[in-house]
């Protein structure tokens, strides 16, 4: 019954943090890898690859057109300890379920064209420009909302 409550609330805080103002244009599925610019191990995003092997992907990807932000929808049971360490720079701990915590992008990151395409976004270049990010955590995802 919790999880199913805990489900439930990840559903609405992505909907409703999303559609707030705004419609969800689209969406699409890929992995993403978290070791910074250039995947140096720094804080940030290295690479997103919009791979369609559902299999191995651990991020969904919504475009909010209206609020012109990026939501990733992180499958935590497809990143390891490591990766939730490269996110919020510590392991995620029990107490930090139904929390809002914090990502920090050191550099910019520039969306590949493809990802640019799926989600429909009408800029060619679009940036997540480098800063802090809320993650909201729950026992089966994160939630991370960029600003474009």
């Amino acid at each position: 019954m919790k999880k199913a409550i805990t489900l439930l609330f990840c559903i609405w805080y992505t909907i409703s943090s999303i559609s707030q103002d705004g419609v969800i244009k689209n969406e699409t599925s890929g992995n993403t890898n978290f070791s910074g610019r250039h995947c140096r191990g720094t804080n940030g995003l290295c690479s997103i690859s919009e791979e369609k092997n559902m299999d191995s992907n651990n991020t969904v990807i919504a475009y909010n057109d209206n609020k012109a932000a990026i939501t990733f929808t992180i499958d935590r049971n497809r990143i390891s300890t490591a990766e939730e360490i490269q996110i919020l720079g510590r392991p995620i701990q029990a107490s930090d379920i139904d929390m809002t915590l914090s990502f920090i992008m050191d550099d910019d990151f520039t969306l590949n064209t493809t990802l640019v395409t799926y989600l429909q976004i009408p800029s060619q270049t679009v940036i997540i420009t480098k800063g802090s990010y809320p993650v909201y955590v729950s026992k089966e995802h994160l939630l991370i909302t960029f600003k474009l």
